[in-house]
């Protein structure tokens, strides 16, 4: 009997045991369900717009004013250039001779197509074609022409309302006035050499002429007159140099100058001018 109490008591503890077991769950949470205290869920934003507003434009990308006055004086030559009007099947040929005697013709290189006087008043040059018929035009550093007014053009008229802008460039001077027989010097040093021209030419009234370096000579020749008071030595040779004479006297060459066995570069220096010094003796 005491063994059947006893065996049945360790079946009761037995049975205690498996139940304080099974009666407590061990819960797995799963990780990574519910976010970190500390972090909170990313805004739903959307892209960004790729295009920006467009930037203002700085001022001054416009086209330079217009000169309203002369930066150099009107030289004598011939203004050449073809000017073709806007929405124009056909363009005008210019060709301005402007003299020294204050005329001018106007041409297409064959025709005249007016002609007249000039004057200059504050800085802004006037052709006056007579009729009324006038256009004014100042004088830029290159020489360019550059016009205020539409040009009359025989029965017609450049008009400046259709054309960016009427320039005449200067292809070449003509002589201001007539040359002097005398003595012409200056010392000329082309651009990057280191040595220099002692130019003296003496233009003699025989129409000969002798250049030299104010000791041993250098060239002769002789000198004669052309159309629009172009003057040209001749070397002989087949070695010539074309000038002109402007208002002061000084020549104003347009060639290149035979110097000996060398040459003075007219592509070497700014200019070649050559002032008069003296008469001959």
């Amino acid at each position: 009997m005491k063994k059947f109490w006893l065996t049945t008591l360790a079946l009761l503890c037995l049975l205690a045991l498996l139940a304080s077991c099974g009666g407590t769950e061990t819960g797995t949470t799963t990780a990574g369900t519910t976010p970190d205290a500390g972090t909170t869920a990313p805004e739903n934003t959307t892209a960004p717009d790729q295009t920006t507003a467009p930037t203002e434009t700085t001022p001054g990308t416009t086209a330079p004013e217009a000169p309203t006055t002369s930066e150099k004086e009107l030289a004598a030559g011939i203004y050449e250039t073809t000017i073709t009007p806007e929405g124009m099947p056909m363009s005008f040929a210019i060709h301005l001779t402007v003299k020294a005697d204050n005329t001018f013709v106007l041409s297409n290189g064959t025709d005249e197509k007016g002609s007249g006087t000039w004057a200059v008043a504050d800085g802004v040059y006037t052709l006056d074609f007579g009729n009324e018929k006038t256009s004014r035009f100042v004088v830029l550093a290159n020489d360019d022409l550059f016009f205020l007014d539409s040009l009359p053009y025989g029965a017609a008229s450049v008009s400046i309302d259709s054309v960016d802008e009427i320039r005449i460039p200067l292809t070449s001077r003509i002589s201001e006035k007539t040359l002097a027989t005398g003595i012409y010097e200056t010392t000329i040093t082309p651009e990057g050499m280191p040595m220099s021209f002692a130019i003296h030419l003496t233009v003699k009234a025989d129409n000969t002429f002798v250049l030299s370096n104010g000791t041993d000579e250098k060239g002769s020749g002789t000198w004669a007159v052309g159309a629009n008071g172009v003057y040209t030595l001749d070397f002989g040779n087949e070695k010539t140099s074309r000038f002109v004479v402007l208002a002061n006297d000084d020549l104003f060459f347009l060639d290149s100058l035979p110097y000996g066995a060398a040459s003075v570069s007219i592509d070497s220096v700014d200019e070649i001018r050559i002032p008069r010094t003296g008469d001959v003796q």
